[in-house]
């Protein structure tokens, strides 16, 4: 099996259209080839639920007072590769229904197995940061919800059984 370094899982949302966008190497003889799909094909509903899944994480990471992380939505994970850790930068919009706007930040980063405990990312986010990289995988090889074919338009034919000769 091919091993991938994700280095961005993102989804971009307008309206009624997600897009999702992955940021990838994969090792090649000559080293490492990087790779970039943005598409309109509709995730797995697992892929979206792992996510939302990291929504949960915001406040903590952020030290954000209670409640103040609600509305909080992660819309990309930036996730970075050195010496076998793993670390992870999400990116989130907060809704502001004063002024019809939303506010965008990025937590600090955390780590897998940081040596200074207030950055250590906490295991539950681990675990769900590697959910999310084995949906984005998923999605990689083909399996999504719904894909989408740029087909040109066909004329609608009347169906007529076959003959039985």
């Amino acid at each position: 099996m091919i091993k991938v370094a994700f280095t961005k899982i993102a989804l971009k949302v307008r309206g009624d259209v997600t897009k999702v966008l992955l940021h990838f190497t994969e090792p090649t003889e000559a080293g490492h080839q990087k790779h970039d799909i943005e598409s309109d094909d509709a995730p797995l509903d697992s892929f979206l639920r792992a996510v939302r899944n990291l929504d949960r994480f915001v406040g903590l990471l952020c030290d954000f007072p209670k409640g103040y992380a609600e509305g909080c939505k992660v819309h990309t994970v930036s996730i970075s590769h050195h010496e076998e850790k793993t670390g992870v930068i999400l990116s989130v919009k907060k809704d502001l229904t004063t002024v019809g706007k939303s506010f965008n930040f990025n937590t600090p980063q955390f780590r897998e197995s940081d040596e200074e405990a207030s950055t250590a990312m906490p295991e539950e986010m681990l675990a769900a940061v590697k959910a999310l990289i084995g949906e984005a995988n998923r999605y990689r090889c083909g399996e999504r919800s719904q894909i989408a074919m740029d087909l040109p338009p066909t004329e609608e034919t009347e169906s007529t059984p076959p003959d039985d000769d």
